[in-house]
């Protein structure tokens, strides 16, 4: 790993219920530099890199330095949300509103304003 710290190591990942299958768990890396093999070259796999900066200039040139810019996340007041979503399963909330009300039952639409 030249000398980067395997925080969470995915590579024994079961699922539960799919003992059998073929699942590949999460993998964290702390302290890569850009000068290591695993930030230079592109990962197919749910592992994640952190690169420690020494100041804020300095992490917001990496991603402008890098191969593969647009996969690396300077922080989250730069990528926002996304940069988490990209790892994460999207879910959505579904309601049902009432085709007619109930006796006696009530509700108000909120107003901008």
């Amino acid at each position: 790993m030249e000398g980067a710290e395997l925080v969470l190591d995915g590579r024994d990942f079961t699922l539960l219920g799919h003992e059998n299958g073929f699942f590949a768990g999460a993998s964290l890396f702390d302290r890569v530099t850009p000068g290591m093999r695993i930030y230079q070259e592109e990962i197919f796999g749910p592992a994640l890199s952190v690169v420690r900066a020494a100041d804020y200039a300095e992490a917001l040139r990496l991603p402008g330095e890098h191969a593969y810019g647009n996969g690396v996340a300077t922080d989250l007041n730069q990528h926002g949300p996304d940069s988490i979503r990209f790892y994460t399963r999207t879910k959505t909330v579904t309601s049902r509103w009432p085709a007619g009300l109930r006796e006696g039952a009530s509700f108000t639409i909120p107003t901008m304003g």
